[in-house]
């Protein structure tokens, strides 16, 4: 799995989460509830792909830059000569 497609999923998961579960923090969570971000990094670390919740927060903070990110992978091997 490349960064990308993680971003992606990561950003999907998060968002789903607080659907499913609207009372659930998006980000950060309190004394008396964890974050969704916290869960995703719980499932992503016993699944094999460590991330901690801080780094999950990153990724999804980061979602507005994914349309550009999209564009330039998707042209990154394309012959402009």
């Amino acid at each position: 799995m490349n960064d990308f497609t993680r971003d992606i999923a990561i950003c999907l998961a998060i968002d789903q989460i607080v659907l499913r579960w609207p009372k659930v923090p998006q980000l950060y969570g309190s004394q008396t509830r964890h974050s969704a971000a916290w869960l995703l990094a719980l499932v992503l670390t016993r699944h094999g792909i460590k991330l901690a919740e801080q780094q999950v927060r990153r990724i999804y903070k980061k979602r507005q830059t994914i349309n550009r990110r999209l564009a330039e992978f998707l042209i990154a091997d394309l012959p402009f000569e």
